[in-house]
């Protein structure tokens, strides 16, 4: 089931998204939970069922707790949850950047439905991606694994050594080309960095120049060459506003 919040603290505008949002559902063929929330604050205090949304569309201009402010709040508990500013303010679109916001989307009356519904198709996107699974022959054994769940592939000595974000004993070797790995996941958020590191982009904490560093401190080389592409790439996962 997806499951989307959304904050705004006029009724009119909450009600609109609602059903903008259950139309859309229930044309692709979605199960789906929609919450409505009047402020920032009320969100925030439903803290242990935020972790549960795929996304949150945001009111900037509400009282006490705004929309930027809220979507901080949202980031302690979660870098996964799709965020989307749906508001009559443009002055904080810059803003959305450093909380990941996938979509600023103006209170348009002529656009708005056009708007939140390419933002379903974005948010759709990025959800098929998360959940691809592809079943792997390792030296270690066939395993079917999520490629939301690779940290990063490494190519050393003709192997190819997986970092996962599992908990496991084991470590994953499987006797292939990272080329034919670039090739094949690219579209599902992965970026050579180098000719020996394909990584996830979901993984990636901060760039700098010719040095990537993950979420986990990990830090891997960036091929000079292959830098902008890199950075670029990075931005691009973020969300372009």
């Amino acid at each position: 089931m997806i499951k989307i919040a959304i904050c705004d603290d006029e009724l009119l505008f909450r009600e609109q998204m609602q059903k903008i949002i259950a139309t859309y559902m229930e044309l692709h063929g979605y199960a789906y939970q929609i919450d409505l929330f009047s402020s920032g604050l009320e969100l925030i205090e439903k803290a242990e069922k935020i972790r549960g949304y795929q996304a949150v569309y945001l009111d900037i201009g509400m009282d006490e707790l705004n929309g930027i402010q809220t979507a901080e709040c949202i980031r302690q508990y979660s870098q996964d949850i799709h965020l989307v500013f749906v508001t009559s303010y443009f002055l904080y679109a810059l803003e959305g950047y450093k909380v990941k916001a996938i979509r600023y989307i103006m209170k348009d009356n002529e656009s708005i439905e056009a708007k939140m519904n390419e933002s379903l198709d974005a948010i759709m996107a990025l959800l098929d991606r998360t959940n691809y699974t592809e079943l792997l022959g390792f030296r270690e054994g066939d395993l079917e694994i999520c490629l939301d769940d690779i940290k990063y592939i490494e190519s050393r000595l003709h192997m190819l050594f997986f970092e996962m974000d599992i908990e496991s004993e084991n470590t994953y070797t499987l006797v292939e080309r990272l080329d034919t790995l670039e090739e094949r996941y690219k579209q599902y958020g992965f970026v050579r960095i180098h000719k020996s590191y394909l990584v996830n982009l979901k993984y990636i904490k901060s760039i700098s120049r010719y040095h990537v560093t993950l979420k986990d401190e990990t830090v891997l080389n960036i091929a000079k060459p292959r830098y902008m592409e890199v950075k670029n790439a990075f931005l691009s996962y973020r969300g372009r506003i």
